[in-house]
């Protein structure tokens, strides 16, 4: 009996994980595709940390960059609040904190400052 309880107990914990890690994983590939996208969309952003895929693509600052800056941000906003982020490490939670608070300041950014 008793090991059946710890053979349990054990199983719950590994189920746990793997829950995690596939909590993990899942915010990883949101992550890598949202850093591709975002460079694609702020190419000098993608210039000054040294990413040079989209430096063919610079964007002028008029009211249609504007426009599209908004749109991606809340794009992104949204897809970043379908996720399940109750599973994730500590460290992924941090970087959706970034990930959101990058995202709401690029549109203020275009919306109110227009930077």
């Amino acid at each position: 009996m008793k090991n059946l309880f710890f053979s349990l107990v054990l199983l719950s914990i590994i189920s746990c994980d793997t829950k995690n890690q596939n909590a993990d994983a899942t915010f990883s590939k949101f992550e890598d595709a949202f850093l591709d996208a975002y460079f694609k969309q702020y190419p000098g952003a993608a210039i000054s940390s040294g990413y040079g895929k989209y430096c063919d693509s610079l964007v002028i600052p008029n009211a249609t960059a504007f426009t599209n800056n908004i749109a991606f941000s809340k794009k992104w906003i949204s897809e970043l609040n379908q996720l399940d982020s109750a599973k994730w490490s500590d460290n992924n939670k941090i970087s959706a904190h970034i990930l959101r608070n990058q995202l709401e300041s690029d549109a203020w950014y275009a919306s109110v400052l227009k930077l």
